[in-house]
């Protein structure tokens, strides 16, 4: 029973990444459209490997303006994967894995997209909050409130969201998705 509700949720996680890259690739307008897709996985298991949890890294082919899909790791995912040659391009003024990572945190993605607010989904997310530059949390609202609820509460973790448990510290705004519904953000 948990294997199918994961490949639910996995499956509903594939529909979220195709309604986010539509929407940005709309926001790519003035360069050319690319054929296909990057893909860079950050984590890719759950459960006790902490630096290897649930998070992919997708953009529009040619460019570095990425939707993260889930966020179990971040600051470890983006480190392994500049030791493994993504984002070379990108690295040429940094010295450092860490200083690539954290630009390509900061700058590079562009939103988060979350299947469902499982720790192994989310831990990235929780603890780059601090160093994390505003961006959109994107998610069905079962998921944005158990965020709110239990995780951004002032009580687990300061809220970093645009609402919520006081004070709201506004660096992502929750973008709240609907079933079957497409959906654009600028």
């Amino acid at each position: 029973m948990i294997l199918r509700r994961h490949r639910l949720i996995g499956a509903a996680a594939a529909v979220f990444v195709l309604i986010s890259i539509v929407a940005l690739a709309q926001n790519v307008a003035e360069k050319p459209r690319a054929a296909g897709f990057t893909c860079i996985p950050l984590g890719v298991t759950g459960g006790l490997a902490s630096g290897n949890l649930s998070a992919y890294l997708v953009a529009v082919e040619g460019t570095h303006d990425y939707v993260c899909l889930d966020a179990g790791t971040l600051l470890a995912g983006l480190r392994t994967a500049v030791e493994h040659g993504a984002f070379e391009d990108l690295g040429s003024n940094y010295n450092r894995p860490l200083e690539v990572a954290g630009l390509v945190l900061r700058k590079h993605v562009k939103a988060y997209l979350l299947s469902h607010a499982h720790f192994d989904h989310i831990a990235g997310l929780v603890i780059s909050s601090p160093e994390d530059f505003p961006k959109p949390i994107m998610a069905f609202s079962p998921t944005i409130e158990a965020l709110q609820k239990h995780v951004f509460n002032g009580q687990v973790w300061a809220n970093f969201a645009n609402e919520g448990s006081a004070p709201a510290l506004g660096r992502y705004s929750y973008s709240r998705l609907n079933p079957g519904e497409a959906t654009t953000r600028s």
